[in-house]
């Protein structure tokens, strides 16, 4: 009878840390937790993440920076290629990323999301205006560039007709291959297009907005998983009192 008493007790003991984790203040988990997050981004992405004079800025290091500040927790933010940031953080390299994700099951299956920030920004193709794709069925058969890593994108594309993809690191190079004739299209968010539109001419450009929309999330390492609370109800606190709406506007980036 010994045995079955003490692995009741151990039951009921994990039972009571593990409610009492749940329903904390975000405050107290992060006592619990380390005092720094070691944040992994890559900086070539705005208006998320990008390097302006010299220093890493965007909204996602400016959202992070809030939270930290609002919890008493250092974000510290490691630049790399993204690539290398699923790795980076399954290894425990970094504990959280930070570079405009969209939550799938392959990458579910390296890392814990938290909540979307934002749920639903909508996918454009960008073609010349003097060569505009005006529908969808022009999409067929032509050539459409894309940045790795663009998941909501390459699975629509997966059911234009013929479509070839030519995938590039970065919206800039994108944009340079589709100013140079590279191929007919650019499939991109909004949100990431806005800010390489808003320094060219935008009328060189023709915007055909596409049935499809991406939501984008903070991933965090899964030898860490008390991130996902923590990042989670500081994110609602966000919400509920505004400064999370307000973040947002500020750059530029709305809900679709």
């Amino acid at each position: 009878m010994i045995k079955p008493l003490i692995a009741a007790l151990l039951i009921a003991i994990g039972l009571f840390f593990g409610m009492r984790t749940y329903f904390a203040k975000p405050e107290a988990i992060a006592a619990e937790s380390q005092r720094k997050i070691i944040v992994g981004t890559e900086s070539n992405y705005p208006p998320f993440e990008f390097i302006k004079d010299g220093t890493l800025s965007g909204f996602e290091i400016e959202l992070l920076e809030t939270i930290g500040k609002r919890l008493g927790l250092s974000i510290e933010f490691r630049d790399m290629a993204f690539d290398n940031l699923l790795f980076a953080a399954s290894s425990g390299q970094i504990q959280l990323i930070a570079a405009a994700l969209t939550p799938t099951p392959e990458r579910a299956r390296q890392v814990l999301f938290c909540e979307p920030y934002l749920q639903a920004s909508k996918i454009i193709a960008l073609s010349s205006a003097a060569r505009p794709l005006t529908s969808l069925a022009e999409l067929k058969g032509k050539t459409l560039l894309m940045t790795d890593g663009f998941t909501s994108g390459e699975e629509f594309i997966k059911g234009i007709e013929g479509a070839v993809v030519k995938k590039f690191p970065t919206i800039t190079d994108g944009f340079l291959a589709l100013k140079n004739g590279q191929a007919d299209a650019l499939v991109v968010s909004s949100t990431a297009a806005a800010p390489w539109l808003a320094a060219t001419d935008a009328a060189l450009f023709y915007s055909l907005v596409l049935p499809a929309t991406e939501a984008s999330a903070f991933a965090v390492s899964k030898l860490h998983p008390e991130l996902v609370t923590i990042i989670d109800q500081a994110l609602k606190a966000m919400k509920d009192d505004g400064s999370l709406v307000e973040l947002l506007e500020k750059w530029h980036i709305t809900k679709d």
